[in-house]
């Protein structure tokens, strides 16, 4: 899951067209006082943290574009959510000309809330149809893979 700088639209509408990508959802992570509008994704991750390492390219070349107006909400902000302690270690230290303090947090101690469906794929990929990744949100069949309790992340 991934913190939207520019808004969750136009960070849901880039990630659609990566390879690695399966599917997106636009929505909220809570934390604490906190909320960031975010855009959660679910990839294809046979072994090792490739797959990982790409889907994060990609996000760290959304944050740094510049054609983008800036989001002033609070709640637009660089931000990383792992799931597993391998992902955890392929994020490491996360860095962004954007965000000098990108937040970057154990899924498992944040809170998710979908977007209403008014704002999920509101905008339609710049790559063609045939590879859009879908928008999990109308796609009922498509779910995360269960993460064993032993691979979960907890810091």
């Amino acid at each position: 899951t991934f913190g939207a700088p520019f808004g969750f639209d136009e960070l849901e509408r880039e990630l659609r067209c990566n390879s690695h990508i399966r599917g997106t959802e636009t929505g909220r992570v809570e934390y604490g006082a906190k909320v960031v509008q975010a855009v959660r994704v679910l990839y294809f991750e046979p072994t090792g943290d490739a797959p990982t390492k790409a889907v994060l390219d990609a996000y760290r070349a959304h944050c740094h574009r510049k054609d983008l107006t800036t989001c002033v909400s609070p709640e637009c902000k660089v931000a990383v959510f792992y799931t597993t302690d391998g992902q955890k270690a392929a994020v490491g230290a996360f860095q962004n000309d954007q965000d000098i303090q990108p937040l970057l947090k154990c899924k498992s101690l944040v809170s998710w809330t979908r977007a209403s469906f008014s704002h999920q794929g509101h905008l339609t990929p710049k790559c063609d149809t045939s590879s859009w990744a879908t928008n999990a949100r109308f796609n009922s069949t498509l779910q995360a893979d269960i993460v064993p309790v032993t691979q979960q992340c907890s810091t």
